[in-house]
């Protein structure tokens, strides 16, 4: 990743190594996710139907969760960052835990969502002043 990124702030005149932090938030869900498949086999489509379609469901919430927290924006509006750790932990709990634990994971980014909403702070949709 950092590669490339450093190619494309050579290209946009930007600092090359927040070009390369930045991608590599970008595409911190894909590090974690091989350990998505052995935690999780049905992600792989190798059982039954209910068990795919729990996974791929268990496992997009998860990495939304887990995204919005990384880059500190969901909906809108910037997180906190409280926020930002409680939508971590839930995309964590997401992935790797059962149903109920997805149930928690996602009362745990609502919950996150609530506070970040509720705290005073930065609620501009701007994103283009970090790089």
């Amino acid at each position: 990743v950092a590669m490339t990124a450093f190619a494309a702030a050579a290209i946009a005149d930007a600092p090359p190594m927040r070009v390369g932090f930045q991608a590599m938030r970008i595409g911190f869900a894909a590090y974690i996710l091989p350990f998505a498949f052995v935690m999780q086999p049905a992600l792989l489509l190798g059982a039954g139907a209910a068990d795919i379609l729990y996974s791929i469901v268990a496992g997009a919430f998860a990495i939304l969760f887990f995204v919005c927290g990384m880059e500190g924006w969901c909906r809108g509006s910037d997180l906190n960052p409280v926020s930002r750790i409680v939508f971590i932990i839930a995309g964590v709990l997401g992935l790797f835990g059962g149903p109920i634990i997805l149930a928690l994971s996602v009362l745990l980014a609502g919950g996150g969502y609530l506070i970040s909403n509720r705290l005073p702070g930065e609620k501009s949709i701007d994103r283009t002043e970090e790089l």
